[in-house]
């Protein structure tokens, strides 16, 4: 553990979801760690080491007392007195206005290594360093760079690799999952330009899909360009239907292909939208080194991901998405009706491994992507998938219909011919593990189906909404 002292400023929207992770890392590597609930968290004394957020109030007393030993709030009476104008840039310290969201990645331990470059270089050399959104920096009278030592000189470039760069653009922008993903992007402090077919609002370029256009121009100098167009699956598998899906998503990702290859390169990642393609592969683990499979779905996959994997000027990674699962949309509204009706019961012989993610891990996947240098295929599924059975099962017990009559394999078959959703995505077993983000170190929140259902499905299926 590293001697010296750390004081955090946290509040605000993401304060609440980064501060946990964050102050367990800070506890590591601090023998005491000061948490302050205001700005004025940047106006300590020179000889702390200072990270803020953003500006609203968050408590978090409770939770400390229970959790920490080394970590206690301060409150008014334990403020310094706050340093003269000007101070930001001198005094030896190095101090980086950052955006808001380099300094809430931060915190949620997704850049650790700029955090624990920074802390041992200003502990070893004695130089404090405040990491300043510049929201605030520049309402404080700190808008100014800092002093260039040799080692401030190098975390001032390290940050700024983060926080110059903050646009993201989102293709697909309107839709279920990417309008959480602008939402979820916005709030960590990137200003995001959501790609939409429909007639544009603020934040918002038009595009066909298809072609070139006026689009391309919000590519350059990107942090990263994420991709989540594609029409549902979850139809029958008609030749029209097949060939609606298999457009709907190869005909954007080779136009952001095209666009990155006429012009500018995103200066950071490409992360495309992909599925589980791997056919059924019974009780076997299936992770990113597994070959994909046979089948529609497999051969969809393939040509999805030989559209934009390691293309040159970026990092590309491609997203295999399972079934989401959220209140807003998706599957798990569908099937917490048909449980309410009695119909929830397992499919076939409900052994097949369902391949399941919570929302909110798969848009905290993303972010953490972002700054986090991995490339390739990458699964966005939870760690624990479970089978078909219990997958219904728990989903039952939660909204309290303890049975339903189990669905015959045929009777699915009938129902995808008929009507849909096609057999395949209800009856083949995957068993997916996301071994890349794990081995990278990604933490889920969700790990457990248990744990992602009572977040989804506790106090509102209780009062009878979703």
């Amino acid at each position: 553990m590293a001697t010296g002292r750390l004081v955090v400023g946290v509040s605000g929207a993401s304060g609440a979801i980064y501060a946990q992770r964050f102050l367990r890392q800070a506890a590591r590597l601090y023998q005491e760690v000061f948490l302050t609930l205001s700005e004025q968290a940047i106006q300590v004394a020179a000889t702390e080491l200072c990270v803020t957020l953003d500006r609203s109030a968050f408590s978090t007393k409770k939770w400390l007392g229970e959790e920490f030993k080394n970590i206690r709030l301060l409150n008014e009476r334990d403020y310094f007195t706050p340093p003269a104008s000007g101070s930001f840039t001198h005094d030896g310290m190095v101090i980086v206005p950052c955006s808001m969201g380099t300094a809430g990645r931060i915190a949620n331990g997704i850049s650790d290594d700029l955090l624990t470059r920074s802390a041992d270089v200003c502990l070893k050399e004695r130089r404090p360093l405040i990491l300043v959104p510049r929201e605030i920096a520049g309402r404080l009278g700190g808008g100014a760079h800092p002093p260039s030592p040799r080692s401030g000189s190098e975390l001032v470039q390290a940050v700024d690799a983060n926080g110059l760069k903050r646009k993201i653009v989102v293709a697909g922008g309107d839709g279920f999952l990417g309008g959480a993903l602008v939402s979820h992007l916005r709030q960590a402090g990137y200003d995001v330009v959501a790609l939409v077919r429909r007639q544009p609002t603020a934040g918002q370029m038009q595009w066909d899909g298809k072609t070139l256009g006026p689009w391309t121009e919000a590519l350059s100098e990107a942090k990263a360009v994420v991709n989540l167009t594609g029409s549902s699956i979850a139809v029958r598998w008609s030749r029209s239907n097949v060939e609606r899906i298999s457009a709907s998503r190869l005909e954007p990702t080779r136009a952001i292909a095209q666009a990155i290859a006429a012009g500018p390169a995103p200066s950071g990642v490409w992360i495309n939208a992909s599925g589980i393609g791997y056919g059924d592969t019974g009780d076997r683990e299936v992770d990113e080194r597994t070959p994909l499979g046979q089948g529609f779905l497999a051969e969809l996959c393939a040509a999805w991901e030989r559209e934009m994997l390691h293309k040159p000027g970026c990092r590309t990674v491609a997203l295999r998405m399972g079934p989401v699962l959220s209140n807003e949309g998706g599957l798990l509204p569908q099937l917490a009706t048909l449980s309410k009706w009695g119909l929830a019961g397992r499919a076939g012989d409900g052994r097949q491994y369902v391949p399941w993610v919570h929302l909110d891990d798969l848009l905290n996947l993303i972010l953490w992507i972002i700054d986090t240098p991995v490339e390739g295929p990458l699964h966005a599924t939870a760690p624990n998938p479970v089978s078909n059975a219990e997958f219904m099962a728990e989903i039952r017990r939660r909204l309290r219909r303890p049975w339903s009559p189990p669905v015959p394999a045929f009777a699915v078959r009938l129902i995808g011919k008929l009507h849909g959703p096609d057999a395949e995505l209800t009856l083949s077993s995957n068993r997916v593990i996301p071994r890349a983000a794990l081995d990278h170190g990604f933490a889920f929140r969700f790990p457990t189906l248990g744990s992602a259902l009572d977040d989804l499905l506790g106090p509102k299926a209780r009062s009878g909404t979703l």
